[in-house]
């Protein structure tokens, strides 16, 4: 998804967390979401506008397996009580971190900036959270679960 070098950057974090949110809220596509952020944020780099749009795309390809970790490492409570924003962070964190291949390498950017866009209050409950997604064992994920699931 990005160049081994290339990590998303906090405009491209922005748009995905806002179109993600937007698109769980108001049950819209993805396209007309990222229009929609693009348009409220005044965004005109287009790598930026690129690199959220497949980051959100992809996400969403693979939610299921996304809320499966999610909730795996995350009490059940807390991972239904937040907000719109904590919880499309999670998602694209997740993702990125652990499904597109190449998150593991610096996963630590990805949180700063999540802290510079929601604001600490807003990741102070998914902090913890963020450092078992990544020592998170995916065998032990899939195990006693039947090939039909």
């Amino acid at each position: 998804m990005f160049p081994r070098s290339e990590y998303p950057s906090r405009l491209s974090l922005t748009l995905a967390i806002e179109a993600l949110s937007r698109v769980e809220s108001d049950k819209i596509s993805v396209s007309l979401a990222l229009a929609k952020t693009v348009r409220l944020l005044g965004a005109e780099d287009y790598g930026a506008i690129s690199s959220a749009n497949r980051l959100v795309r992809e996400t969403l390809r693979r939610q299921n397996l996304i809320d499966k970790i999610i909730h795996t490492v995350l009490d059940s409570k807390l991972a239904e009580g937040l907000g719109l924003g904590a919880r499309s962070f999670i998602r694209l964190y997740t993702y990125h971190a652990r499904l597109s291949g190449r998150g593991k390498t610096n996963p630590s950017a990805l949180v700063k900036f999540g802290r510079a866009i929601l604001g600490w209050e807003e990741m102070a409950p998914i902090e913890e959270a963020l450092g078992k997604i990544l020592s998170l064992n995916m065998k032990t994920l899939f195990a006693g679960i039947s090939d039909n699931e």
